[in-house]
């Protein structure tokens, strides 16, 4: 799935919520009654724990509440999934809590201290960030530079019109914003229809005043969250306001395609402050289907510099739910880490922003690991606003690049619902604009822009044909390269058998698997990863959740990694290897491209005396308008090229020599030959050189891969075939009575006449010459 969010990034910030710690724990540091029971939260914690070290940890503190971050699940769901893959997952979810103290304590002090707890997975400050700067102003779809514009920004804008000639976005797909909450009486977002059948905001929930609806109240900014929603879902073609990305199509007043749902999670405040746990909480449940959601794509448009474990726990949970989170990348200039953008590089997608020339805008972050950037100029982004900010308003920054990605994602997952999560990201960015008047971009990437500029139409025109986007598996590899034996801790958050401190040697896996033939070969490759692949990553970042990466292609083969261990205890006992052996890893993967533009010639490849040939030139694969036709022939024994002056798709003509035939094809400016070797039989070839009384026939002659001998008589038939110098390929005695047809499989026969001898029971003899041709280029 995919989730789409916020449109701007959070600024940088280490302040956190006083008197919070979010904690996870181990199974059995506390009793189960309440780690997996119905109860939510308790004042009273040390009744329930089932550690020393912990319980004499809190013995010294005050301790107002300890409370699990997820709400609880309904009895009926949890029993439902006691045999599913994701169970676990779920189940991890309850060891997640929040522990609250005074104001006053030392947090970062408490932090250090239950870390070194063994049990304590992991302890920290429930970390605050920031919306970015946004300023509002009225506009129409006229103005919506950063969808389409030919003068002022011509070389900065998504190219949506064209996105649109292909989608315009379905109701099945499912998009969450997490951000100030969506201002759902704007009419451009459902005029005050909220949760209601046909409603544009269909759910959502607000994680800062719980029981409300959340709605936009965000006031500095002017209804950040409407901003970005705005973008990705504002009722399109409907004669007001602007147009999202995603939001269907009004075609009459009556009638309309209705454009993506959208799900309003309220997690920032109305200062824009948005804690660690508020987003932590708003990605699980968001993505979850059992909470009510189940969000394709989640768009957030904002973060922090601080690493929070929380957060990336509730995006591995996501991901294995296959949803898409769009994250922004900062706006503070600066390649330092920005999260979620930067957690696990398949896990997020990181995007940065653009200026109105498509280059980087100045004060988008970059590095690390931004994948797209999309417009952030404020002056080309008008979307919409809280109606008490007017309704609409300027946009910018990375705030304002997030849901353009996530937009687009939405229009490719409402063309094809089913796409994993890795292979909406990969068309984007096997899509995106490499301008380089601006970047010298290798291998398809720049540390600035990442994979480009996003471009709307390129990604829609290349989910159709002459395109196609083939998703391919591969088991079994060979060892790249090992290391020594070193100590690793495992986390089985994902669900995986290891946990704890092990022993462990890392492989390195590849293989090669060869690709289709691409037009120009040029195509574009990307690992499937959590959910498809059986490798996993070359550290701790996948949780033991699957991994591929794509680490270098040619014309005629793509190169696929992933890692594997051999496992031991820390006394040195032998576990065995993890996830798998090397040769039975499974390396999910996707190949997009054009298919190999080519031409074959149908009709005869042998023909008599006076007998007239009839042939056709069909282009495969071409995608667009022919241009023109030429065929021209030659005699076997030359090599000159003689002109028909024939110009259409079809030839007609008589041979009395061996002749090969080519017809030139022009498609879109590239030409390409097709051929077809025509052989001339002077009367030996398709007839009996000595005549039976009894009827036995060989087809088809000429043959390619297959050959097929029928006996028609009952009786038995001696077969005895030779090659041209005499050497028997197949001898054998058929039984008509029971096996009226001999099958023969050919393909490894080289081309050239055969001889077939015939002896049925009676004696009586039946010659016959067979030829094999090439198989069809």
């Amino acid at each position: 799935f995919v989730l789409v969010g916020l449109s701007t990034s959070f600024s940088q910030s280490s302040s956190h919520v006083p008197g919070e710690v979010i904690i996870r724990l181990d199974i059995g540091m506390m009793d189960s009654t309440f780690m997996f029971g119905d109860l939510r939260y308790t004042t009273k914690p040390r009744e329930h724990i089932q550690n020393t070290s912990l319980d004499s940890l809190f013995q010294k503190e005050t301790i107002l509440e300890l409370r699990k971050v997820m709400r609880p699940l309904p009895e009926a769901v949890q029993n439902s999934l006691r045999d599913t893959k994701n169970i676990k997952a779920l189940l991890d979810l309850n060891s997640i809590m929040v522990l609250r103290l005074p104001d006053e304590t030392d947090i970062p002090a408490l932090c250090k201290r239950l870390n070194k707890i063994k049990g304590v997975v992991y302890a920290e400050p429930n970390w605050i960030a920031k919306l970015d700067n946004t300023f509002p102003n009225d506009t129409y779809f006229s103005q919506q530079s950063s969808l389409y514009d030919t003068q002022t920004y011509a070389d900065g804008h998504i190219n949506a019109p064209r996105a649109w000639d292909f989608m315009v976005g379905k109701p099945d797909v499912r998009v969450g914003v997490l951000d100030s909450g969506i201002d759902y009486d704007n009419p451009d977002l459902g005029n005050g229809a909220y949760a209601v059948p046909d409603a544009i905001i269909v759910g959502g929930y607000n994680y800062i005043n719980p029981g409300s609806n959340p709605d936009d109240d965000e006031i500095t900014f002017g209804g950040h969250g409407t901003k970005a929603a705005g973008i990705i879902g504002a009722v399109r073609n409907n004669g007001i306001g602007v147009a999202g990305i995603a939001g269907g199509s009004v075609l009459t007043p009556v009638k309309k395609k209705p454009g993506v749902r959208l799900y309003a999670f309220k997690i920032a405040a109305s200062n824009g402050s948005i804690t660690d746990l508020n987003m932590a909480t708003a990605i699980a449940e968001a993505s979850i289907p059992y909470y009510g959601y189940g969000c394709h794509i989640l768009n957030i448009s904002g973060g922090i510099s601080s690493y929070s474990e929380v957060v990336r726990d509730a995006i591995r949970v996501a991901n294995q739910f296959g949803t898409l989170i769009v994250a922004s990348k900062g706006n503070d200039n600066t390649t330092s880490p920005h999260y979620p953008a930067d957690y696990d590089k398949e896990w997020v997608m990181a995007v940065g922003a653009s200026d109105g020339t498509g280059a980087r805008l100045f004060s988008s972050n970059y590095g690390g690991g931004i994948d797209i950037v999309a417009p952030g100029w404020e002056d080309m982004v008008y979307t919409t606003a809280r109606v008490e900010a007017g309704g609409y308003g300027h946009f910018g920054q990375t705030s304002a690049a997030t849901p353009h990605v996530a937009g687009v994602a939405a229009l490719i997952k409402s063309k094809n619902i089913l796409l994993h999560q890795n292979d909406v990201e990969g068309i984007m960015k096997a899509s995106a604009k490499r301008n380089p008047q601006h970047y010298y971009y290798v291998n398809e990437y720049h540390q600035e822009m990442g994979s480009g500029l996003l471009n709307a139409g390129k990604a829609l025109e290349m989910m159709n044909a002459p395109w196609s986007l083939a998703q391919r598996t591969w088991t079994g590899g060979s060892i790249y390269s090992s290391t020594g034996q070193y100590y690793m801790t495992f986390l089985n958050n994902g669900g995986g058998p290891l946990h704890g401190i092990y022993q462990v040697v890392k492989h390195a896996v590849r293989i090669a698997p060869g690709t289709p033939l691409y037009q120009n070969n040029e195509f574009y490759a990307w690992g499937r990863s959590v959910g498809a692949s059986t490798g996993w990553s070359d550290a701790t970042t996948n949780y033991q959740l699957g991994f591929t990466e794509v680490i270098s292609k040619s014309a005629q083969s793509v190169n696929l990694q992933t890692y594997v261990y051999q496992v031991w205890t820390t006394w040195g006992t032998y576990l065995g290897w993890y996830p798998t052996t090397p040769s039975n890893v499974v390396f999910a993967y996707s190949l997009l491209g054009r298919t190999e533009f080519n031409v074959i010639i149908n009709g005869p490849d042998l023909l008599g005396q006076g007998q007239q040939g009839n042939w056709t030139a069909v282009p495969i694969n071409c995608g667009g308008t022919i241009t023109s036709y030429h065929w021209y022939k030659r005699p076997f024994t030359t090599s000159y090229w003689s002109d028909t002056g024939n110009t259409s798709s079809s030839y007609s003509s008589t041979i009395s020599v061996n002749t090969n035939l080519r017809c030139d094809v022009v498609c879109n400016g590239v030409t390409k030959s097709g051929y077809l070797n025509v052989h001339y039989d002077n009367g030996q070839l398709l007839y009996s050189t000595a005549p039976a009384t009894f009827e036995a026939v060989v087809y088809p002659n000429p043959f390619t891969n297959e050959l097929t001998i029928s006996g028609v008589e009952s009786g038995t038939i001696g077969i005895t075939i030779h090659d041209n110098v005499g050497k028997i390929v197949v001898e054998k005695q058929v039984d008509v009575d029971t096996q009226t047809n001999e099958v023969f499989k050919t393909d490894g026969w080289k081309p050239g006449f055969y001889f077939v001898k015939m002896i049925n029971a009676n004696g009586q003899s039946k010659r016959l010459k067979i030829y094999k041709k090439e198989n069809e280029k």
